[in-house]
């Protein structure tokens, strides 16, 4: 059944954090390029796989960014550095 959660691997959670680990990690500090907040510095806050702020209308790899302003922004991946 698709609704039924325990159909899915069980390594599925584990693949997908493996994955987005050998990037950034809680805590460290970014400078985002590209998109509405080009140039804007901040600290992750979490790995997310959900809408960004460039691209509402699509699920992508990101990050949440708490940025030196205070405001909290998802971005994409490839958009931090």
């Amino acid at each position: 059944m698709i609704n039924d959660p325990n159909a899915l691997p069980s390594r599925m959670t584990v693949t997908y954090i493996y994955l987005m680990k050998r990037g950034l990690r809680r805590g460290d500090r970014v400078k985002i390029k590209g998109g509405r907040f080009d140039g804007a510095t901040g600290t992750v806050d979490s790995i997310v796989f959900q809408r960004t702020e460039d691209k509402p209308n699509e699920l992508q790899h990101g990050y949440q960014v708490i940025l030196d302003s205070g405001r909290v922004v998802t971005v994409a991946k490839g958009q931090v550095a």
